[in-house]
């Protein structure tokens, strides 16, 4: 008996089908959890052994002559062409079969007993989907053309993955934030706790130790720069498990983040350390965590109560902000355990924070492409360790410019040209809202009194002011301590208060500029009657008060924020009467 060519497929179609026929296959292999198009998949013929590697967008074509044939040799890999003859599929290119022998017309089909026997089956070769970290996948394809088919594959994951919660789907804020308060807890090994803690003796002492001085501080002095407290090499990551919602997030990366607040807890030796996560940062080494998310959201912070004792004062901040239509990153309070080892340790309530990054600009601004900084500058001179970014390389030219439009000499001698020029660089209504915002709930940890804690995007060649980490609102104390006033919302002289940080050129020259200043007072009377009124204001704190009942809340400190915004309005009200534009 003859052998049959390696090239012809062993199984048969219906005799019906007759002669030769051109059989072209496409379609598209998607990610089975997040259905994008993938790259990199290698699409074949089990049987006949054609096969192609998918672009960017997962679209394939076999049978044209951009196909690769790896697994046959012949003089020519060019020109592909699948038939259907006397019902077989085989591969012709460039007129010769694999062997390299002419062909001259249609060949007629082998004719060998097995392959009669088989004349009636419905399959003749299997599609086979293969990616590096992906489940190899086997379709059975049956005797009819097939185009524009889509095929997906999946990930190989660990046990307890779900798609909804766990994969790079978009956001879901509702599970994510805004449906209920919940109990989260973290599990390290004995091992990476060890190793988060070590980096954070290493470089600022032992937990537990206080330093010397007029503020105390850690035993080391590990202060990074004039406004980080703790320095980057004393906060590693490292992996942990999260649980949630009958739910476990398996090799997330964690590590511990801060300034005050950390620096506070670490050396009372308080295991109620503010965080940070990233949900996927160590992929490379746990390859079954790659593009994972926690309902769609990649990095979040968790701020004990060193910095907000009510555990609710940065949710409603944000609530006011994003009412006022001010980009604010979401925030919810949440009550943590944390286990290392043998060890467990209920750390109490803690406000789970959105980072600004992607998904908030897609959601706030529609596009994730622009720079996004997160500066320590006052914005009166460009100095570039103040602005560095690993993942924005270059000179920052975009935020030079801004500075330098920002303290420009015409402001004062061209106005309406500095005005052109400004509002290029900036959303300059936008900064002026929250300006308003901020002042009116005493957001004192912010720009304007310390040249921190806050985003700036480009988008689209114009920059967004991005406003973070507003837990210290509603706080008299640090005015109390002179950083920022009670009786003025004017910002004049700008001197810093007790820490001597000013002046903040944009919040000055805004101020200085009647139109602008103008603005800001409308801001200000609108914001008051409106998402941060007396009765607004006590409606949010009712109702994440109402959250954490279950949690032992600091209740004193809740029933004592009830009644911020009565008396802040009347401060507000007087201080607007006082002073007319511009503020110099």
């Amino acid at each position: 008996m003859t052998l049959l060519p390696r090239i012809i497929a062993s199984l048969a179609l219906s005799a019906a089908l007759g002669g030769a026929q051109d059989w072209n296959l496409s379609g598209k292999v998607v990610d089975a959890e997040a259905g994008n198009g993938l790259k990199d998949v290698k699409v074949s013929l089990k049987t006949a052994g054609l096969s192609v590697i998918t672009p960017k967008n997962g679209t394939w074509i076999l049978g044209d002559p951009s196909s690769v044939l790896p697994r046959f040799s012949g003089p020519s890999r060019s020109g592909a062409q699948l038939t259907l003859e006397g019902g077989k599929l085989a591969l012709y290119f460039k007129g010769v079969n694999p062997l390299g022998r002419s062909i001259t017309g249609s060949p007629s089909a082998p004719s060998e007993a097995p392959i009669l026997a088989l004349r009636q089956a419905a399959v003749v070769d299997s599609l086979v989907f293969e990616r590096d970290g992906y489940h190899r996948k086997s379709v059975a394809l049956e005797s009819k053309v097939s185009t524009g088919r889509v095929d997906s594959i999946r990930r190989i994951r660990y046990d307890g993955w779900v798609d909804s919660s766990h994969s790079n789907r978009k956001a879901d804020t509702l599970n994510g934030f805004t449906r209920k308060f919940r109990s989260i807890t973290f599990k390290w090994s004995k091992q990476s706790w060890d190793r988060m803690m070590k980096a954070m003796t290493d470089s600022c002492g032992k937990f537990g130790s206080k330093g010397s001085g007029m503020m105390g501080g850690t035993s080391k002095n590990c202060q990074d720069g004039q406004y980080d407290l703790i320095e980057k090499t004393a906060l590693i990551w490292v992996p942990v498990d999260l649980e949630a919602d009958g739910q476990v997030w398996k090799n997330v990366a964690i590590r511990l983040k801060g300034n005050a607040s950390l620096q506070t807890a670490w050396t009372a030796g308080k295991y109620a350390l503010p965080v940070r996560i990233n949900t996927d940062k160590l992929e490379d080494s746990f390859p079954t965590a790659k593009d994972q998310r926690f309902y769609g959201f990649q990095k979040l912070s968790f701020y004990n109560s060193e910095q907000d004792s009510t555990s609710i004062r940065g949710p409603i901040a944000g609530e006011i902000f994003r009412q006022f239509a001010i980009p604010a990153p979401l925030s919810v309070p949440v009550k943590l355990t944390f286990k290392f080892g043998d060890t467990t340790k209920e750390v109490g309530l803690y406000e789970m924070v959105e980072v600004p990054d992607e998904p908030f600009l897609t959601r706030n601004f529609q596009n994730d492409s622009g720079n996004l900084y997160k500066p320590l500058s006052k914005l009166n001179t460009f100095v570039d360790s103040e602005w560095i970014d690993e993942d924005i390389p270059g000179d920052r030219a975009d935020a030079k410019a801004l500075i330098n439009v920002i303290n420009a000499t015409n402001r004062t001698t061209d106005s309406a040209a500095w005005h052109r020029a400004l509002e290029k660089q900036l959303d300059v209504q936008g900064f002026l809202r929250w300006l308003a915002a901020s002042t009116a709930i005493m957001n004192w940890d912010a720009y304007g009194s310390l040249a921190h804690n806050y985003y700036l995007f480009n988008d689209s060649g114009t920059f967004k002011f991005i406003t973070y980490d507003f837990g210290w609102s509603f706080d008299y104390q640090m005015a109390n301590n002179g950083i920022v006033s009670r009786t003025s919302i004017w910002y004049e002289g700008q001197a810093g208060g007790m820490m001597n940080l000013g002046p903040f050129p944009l919040v000055k020259n805004l101020m200085a500029d009647k139109n602008y200043c103008e603005s800001y007072r409308k801001y200000m009377t609108d914001v008051i009657a409106g998402p941060a009124s007396p009765a607004i204001f006590q409606a949010k704190v009712d109702k994440y008060s109402s959250w954490v009942t279950a949690a032992s809340p600091n209740t004193k400190a809740i029933q004592n924020l009830r009644g911020f915004m009565t008396g802040r309005v009347t401060e507000i009200q007087t201080s607007l009467s006082a002073k007319s534009c511009p503020v110099k």
